[in-house]
């Protein structure tokens, strides 16, 4: 395997074995065909300046002596990658063996037993008048470890499922996608009566913009025909996105669905090399408490004695918890009525999507806990952030001096990813201290009320991603005193910027007209929402 200098994609392909015995194996079939068909689109892209080494596995490349074949020596060459910092994507679509042998049981014809715990290529050959019982366990996912450790490399991942649902499809890409810190997931289902459907789908709509756009419409019956034309080919693009199978899907848990295989791995090259220039800005978590949503102190008893004043004495009774008075009251509000409507939801980890933020100062502020529940911020509570300290103020201005690098301070645990959003909009509207974003679409209606940015090049938490949604946002004037700042991301949701003198009712109105909390962005079409 060649190590070029330059920078360069390592798309991974083919199947794996996993040896029992010398003759005897289990196999994730796969013969590279996407793998091979990827590096072609790369190669040629005329935006992609990077190497593209293509690596194919015994299964795909049978005629190649150094090829790996079983799921350690593809592990092997993932280190390799790793360790060179020349790698810049790794696309991972070996199909792996999801297990590995623990225990082989052998019965011979007189019922008698025979475990074997050994395994391997050049293990001894079985024989066949033995029964065989195998014992597997799950083996481990060696996708994981790519941006464990190097945050820098690109990941694509593939999720295949064999008579999913759209939905169900979704999921399982997003679980893969969260679970190995993957920049990109390729979807796609493999059941041969919907790969059929779609296919038919697509003729039936080319005939019928065939026959739509091929007449002239001239006389009422005419016209009543391409009436009955046009809601047709509506019907049939709403029936595709239905049965749609290859798709994209991304950290932000957005999603962006193809008719064919051949566009959505266009689409996958194109996000890929978009994503790869992207920035973020790094955060240094020092030890600290978070910053409680409530607070919690015992209720103090007064003792009294015969001629003297009264004296304080803490107990160890009741407890009274109060309301945190650093978090403002118009912010406390509207989160607790977003969350109440549904508007934060839970992801296949638990944790749920969206951030939010509140501005203490002009290098400080609050922001969500990354990985967490905000369902539960009573329990979870918010991380204080700083992103500069020219005056020493809070007593790290070396740390800024010294770095070369952007970074920030957070303290007791990482910000959310959004944080770098809500430090440049915090920057942009100074007047504001309030920021709430969620995953959760427009209203149809409000649609034109919004200059909507796209969000397919950009990941969420990027410097290019806010400063993309900025150039969207607009002033909405909801009162004689206040104005509410937004804007909305296509196939993401909304960032809503607001003062914490603004009166919260007005912020909940404005979010109830424009946003439907109770549904996710996920970016299916209108027509199958």
């Amino acid at each position: 395997m060649s190590l070029p200098a330059t920078k360069r994609i390592a798309i991974l392909g083919g199947g794996t074995n996993c040896y029992i015995s010398n003759h005897f194996a289990v196999s994730a079939p796969a013969y590279g065909q996407t793998a091979i068909q990827l590096a072609e689109i790369f190669r040629e892209h005329p935006e992609n300046k990077m190497a593209v080494d293509l690596i194919l596995t015994k299964m795909a490349d049978p005629h190649n002596p150094t090829a790996p074949d079983t799921p350690e020596d593809v592990e092997a060459i993932v280190d390799k990658l790793i360790a060179d910092p020349a790698t810049r994507v790794i696309v991972f679509n070996v199909a792996m063996v999801d297990y590995q042998p623990e225990q082989l049981t052998l019965v011979d014809n007189n019922d008698e037993e025979q475990n074997i715990y050994d395994f391997g290529k050049y293990n001894r050959r079985l024989s066949s008048k033995y029964d065989i019982t195998v014992h597997m366990t799950a083996h481990k996912k060696i996708i994981q470890k790519i941006r464990k450790e190097r945050k820098d490399i690109l990941l694509v991942g593939f999720k295949t499922t064999c008579g999913a649902t759209k939905e169900d499809l979704f999921d399982k890409a997003l679980k893969l996608c969260k679970d190995a810190s993957a920049n990109i997931v390729f979807a796609n289902d493999v059941c041969k009566e919907r790969i059929a459907k779609v296919n038919q789908i697509n003729a039936d709509i080319a005939n019928t913009k065939a026959s739509l756009y091929g007449m002239v419409y001239s006389d009422r019956g005419s016209l009543e025909y391409k009436s009955i034309l046009e809601t047709k080919l509506k019907n049939l693009k709403a029936e595709l996105n239905l049965y749609q199978n290859n798709g994209l899907v991304t950290p932000e848990e957005s999603s962006y669905w193809y008719n064919t295989r051949q566009e959505a791995l266009q689409a996958l090259a194109q996000m890929a090399l978009d994503r790869t220039h992207l920035h973020f800005t790094r955060s240094t978590v020092v030890d600290s408490e978070t910053v409680p949503w409530l607070v919690t102190r015992r209720i103090p008893a007064k003792i009294y004695t015969l001629g003297e004043e009264p004296k304080i004495k803490p107990t160890k009774g009741p407890r009274e918890v109060t309301l945190n008075p650093i978090i403002p009251v118009t912010f406390r509000t509207v989160f607790d009525w977003v969350r109440a409507q549904g508007g934060y939801k839970q992801g296949p980890t638990g944790a749920t999507v969206g951030h939010f933020g509140i501005k203490l100062s002009p290098n400080e502020f609050l922001t969500s806990k990354r990985k967490t529940d905000f369902n539960k911020i009573e329990e979870v509570g918010l991380v204080r952030v700083i992103t500069d300290d020219p005056d020493n103020v809070f007593g790290y201005k070396h740390f800024f001096e010294d770095s070369q690098d952007d970074k920030v301070i957070a303290f007791g645990a990482k910000p959310s990813v959004g944080g770098q959003s809500q430090r440049s909009l915090f920057d942009t509207y100074p007047e504001l201290d309030c920021i709430i974003h969620f995953h959760c679409p427009l209203k149809t209606e409000s649609r034109k009320y919004f200059n909507t940015t796209p969000q397919f090049s950009y990941e969420c938490g990027s410097k290019e991603c806010i400063a993309s949604n900025i150039t969207g946002f607009q002033e909405y004037r909801v009162s004689e005193t206040h104005s509410i700042w937004a804007g909305h991301m296509d196939y993401h949701g909304p960032n809503i910027v607001f003062s914490k003198d603004i009166d919260p009712q007005v912020v909940i109105n404005f979010i109830n007209q424009h946003w439907d909390l109770s549904r996710k962005t996920d970016g299916l079409s209108e027509e199958n929402k």
